[in-house]
């Protein structure tokens, strides 16, 4: 395209407007993902003929089902209460990848995890966050059927 002369004013505003579109894009994941469970929790889809969200979201938006399911994680887990259309404020400043990489770890794993954390260090976080090296779960019975939580916790005491 050759050389390009602009202010830098205008340099300035343009990467600011990249900003602001990068931090509505992740405000739209939450809203998203907030919409999709309503349509899921009170069966929706049912409204349209369909059998299932995972039908619903296909049909209607071409969305597969690891993306729906993402967004819902991404609602869950970084709006207000956990059952929101808005973005808790303790999350507002992270970049939408590091809160796509931060749903891989536990809740309170997120604590270790700043605004300024690289998503490869997240990504090293988690892979270092496992079974065999968690003191807690070293002995634990049940080391191998966690699923995003313990399971031994979740029979014993719920």
């Amino acid at each position: 395209m050759g050389y390009v002369q602009m202010t830098l004013d205008d340099w300035m505003q343009i990467k600011d407007r990249i900003r602001r579109e990068l931090n509505n894009q992740k405000h739209s994941f939450v809203r998203t993902g907030y919409y999709l469970r309503r349509i899921r929790d009170e069966k929706l889809y049912l409204q349209d003929g369909y059998s299932s969200l995972s039908e619903f979201a296909k049909q209607e938006f071409n969305l597969g089902a690891s993306y729906v399911s993402r967004m819902i994680s991404i609602n869950e887990k970084f709006s207000i209460d956990g059952y929101s259309e808005q973005m808790d404020p303790r999350f507002e400043d992270y970049r939408q990848g590091a809160l796509t990489e931060m749903l891989a770890l536990p809740d309170g794993d997120l604590q270790m995890i700043t605004p300024q954390t690289s998503r490869e260090d997240i990504r090293e976080l988690f892979e270092k966050s496992n079974v065999y090296t968690k003191p807690t779960c070293k002995d634990c019975f049940a080391k191998f059927y966690c699923s995003g939580g313990c399971a031994a916790n979740s029979y014993n005491f719920h």
